[in-house]
Order: structure tokens, then C-alpha cells, then sequence
């Protein structure tokens, strides 16, 4: 059994999506940590015509990480997410959205307790060349 997983940098890669929840549901970790840049890119939904995740924190994060809940039951992870510099601010509502229906735990500006630990969020970046997007 896995302690915990960190991942970032996904960028709304459903292969890589896919391959979490493979490893989550094997490993069973107790907690799933997500630190960013989770969703795809407004430029890459602009370039693409397949529209099918156009709502991709509900109609796939959401759906996604419900159907692993029922699947491992009692083993499903505390999953805590925060949002990276390539997730859109305005996505910020359905994240929170989610995490009221316990799906996971928005902590962009919190500190929660996990185990004996305590577990803080920070989505920002410090200075860099980087142009903010929202």
C-alpha cells in the first residue's frame, strides 16, 4: 500500500488521467495529491475540433474520479488538488463545486490536517517570465 501520489502537469491528458486512476486503484494509496496544471489548455481546445470534454472537470474529472470512489469504496484516497498557472481561474468554481459533493479537496489558500501532518495549498507561482492568464 502506497502512502500517497503526487502528480502535476497533466494538462487534461485523459491517457495520463487514465493511467492515475489505474495506479490508484492498484496501489491504493491514502492520499492522492494534485498540484496543478491539471486541465487542458484554452489553446489546446481552441486547435482541436474533438469537443467532447468541453465541461472537462465534470464531464470527465467528476465522473472519473465518482466511478473510482465506487469502484475502491472504503480504499478511495484523500485527493487533495490545488490549481497550477496553466488551469484558468475562472475553472476555480466547479473545482470547488466538486469538492462540496466530496469528490476531493480544494486546498488553494488552506491548511488541512492528514494524519500527523498538516498539508497547505499555494497556487501561485513566484516571479517569473511567465504572463498571468487571469
Amino acid at each position: 500500500m502506497t502512502t500517497g501520489l503526487f502528480v502535476s502537469d497533466l494538462h487534461g491528458s485523459t491517457e495520463r488521467f487514465e493511467k492515475l486512476f489505474q495506479v490508484i486503484a492498484a496501489e491504493r494509496p491514502k492520499a492522492v495529491y494534485l498540484g496543478g496544471d491539471l486541465l487542458p489548455s484554452r489553446l489546446s481546445t481552441l486547435r482541436s475540433l474533438n469537443f467532447s470534454h468541453r465541461d472537462f472537470i465534470n464531464q470527465y474529472l467528476v465522473e472519473k474520479f465518482t466511478r473510482l470512489h465506487h469502484r475502491i469504496k472504503g480504499a478511495y484516497p484523500r485527493i487533495f488538488l490545488i490549481l497550477g498557472n496553466d488551469d484558468g481561474r475562472f475553472e476555480e468554481a466547479a473545482i470547488i463545486d466538486a469538492a462540496t459533493r466530496g469528490v476531493w479537496e480544494y486546498i488553494h489558500a488552506r491548511k488541512v490536517s492528514f494524519r500527523s501532518f498538516q498539508v497547505y495549498g499555494y497556487s501561485y507561482i513566484p516571479p517569473s517570465p511567465f504572463l498571468l492568464k487571469d
